[in-house]
């Protein structure tokens, strides 16, 4: 990062709470950079009653304010998304599949909280499918679940994306046989299922109609408006396209060291692409073009993108990497960063 970058600053939150609780980041936040999302959690859980919260943690000042209490004492947030009013996530209490979902969203302007969906209930039970990964861009929440009786062999037509304005609860289905859905600005994407291991991804601008076909079904793709990063099926490799309406191919630009050493849960703004890798914790200089390694005393940790902000954590010295959260988050501001030649 010196190298890269020069000085930086590097901005230091605590994960501990009190005595008794720690903060758990769901790698999200506010995309003005404001706050990273996550969870007020009991060091005890799951074994006591003590109620998690869904918390924002202020990156200028270190408050938490809270959102609201998880519905069940063994709920956990499982992914959220957010722009620079809305907070949507998904919570479920039942590991380890957690089938049993409902998505939530707080209103930064308001305080309101209300749920938008839950998990379809077939026999009494919520039905087999992935929990929801919401994404929210302008104030449009996406997300993929399973509906009728489930997701399995041949039951594919159950995998649906779902759209809502969450300015007026308009809420309508966008894809069928998809999933895995994200936007960013006029751009959506998803992925098309074509067999069970087979796929690509579809691509449709809001405001044009403009479609864009991506014959690639990774494990993660995401946008950052025009823009596209993704791994490969295998989860050894990082694609990045700079413009998803340009001719150009995607470029690679991070591999693992071998085939044991994964890339996953890629994300980006128009500076810097992030991901856990099970080797290394980096990222990829847009601007400079090239890999830049962040800095740790022990151990690894995934990088995710939040806004502006580039956000890893650190487990400090003498401190078991077995305990089950590390001591602090960091925080560098993208925006501020210089280009070296």
């Amino acid at each position: 990062m010196d190298v890269a970058w020069g000085p930086v600053s590097i901005r230091r939150l605590p994960i501990p709470i009190g005595a008794d609780r720690h903060f758990v980041f769901d790698n999200a936040g506010t995309s003005d950079g404001k706050y990273l999302i996550g969870i007020s959690q009991p060091n005890a859980f799951p074994n006591t009653q003590d109620p998690s919260y869904a918390v924002l943690y202020d990156v200028a000042n270190g408050a938490l304010q809270q959102m609201a209490e998880l519905v069940s004492p063994k709920s956990q947030i499982l992914w959220a998304g957010a722009d620079d009013r809305w907070v949507v996530w998904s919570e479920a209490p039942d590991q380890p599949y957690f089938y049993d979902w409902r998505l939530r969203s707080f209103d930064r302007r308001t305080g309101r909280v209300r749920e938008i969906a839950r998990a379809t209930v077939a026999g009494g039970r919520p039905v087999q499918g992935p929990y929801p990964e919401p994404f929210v861009s302008h104030g449009i929440l996406v997300w993929g679940q399973a509906v009728g009786d489930g997701l399995g062999p041949g039951r594919m037509r159950n995998a649906v994306v779902r759209e809502v304005d969450l300015s007026t609860d308009v809420a309508t289905t966008v894809a069928t046989s998809a999933g895995a859905p994200v936007i960013s600005g006029p751009w959506v994407a998803w992925e098309v299922a074509t067999g069970s291991l087979a796929g690509y991804v579809q691509l449709s601008n809001r405001e044009t109609t403009q479609t864009i076909r991506i014959d690639q079904a990774p494990p993660t793709f995401v946008l950052d408006r025009s823009s596209a990063a993704f791994n490969d099926p295998e989860a050894l490799s990082i694609s990045l396209i700079d413009d998803i309406t340009s001719s150009v191919a995607p470029r690679v630009i991070a591999r693992g060291d071998d085939v044991a050493d994964h890339l996953e849960w890629v994300t980006l703004n128009a500076r810097v692409v992030a991901w856990a890798q099970s080797n290394a914790t980096r990222v990829y200089d847009r601007a400079e073009k090239r890999l830049v390694a962040l800095p740790l005393v022990q151990g690894r940790s995934g990088v995710t993108i939040c806004g502006p902000l580039i956000v890893w954590e650190e487990i400090a010295l003498g401190t078991s990497p077995y305990r089950g959260w590390s001591d602090s988050i960091l925080i560098v501001d993208s925006s501020t960063l210089p280009v070296r030649p």
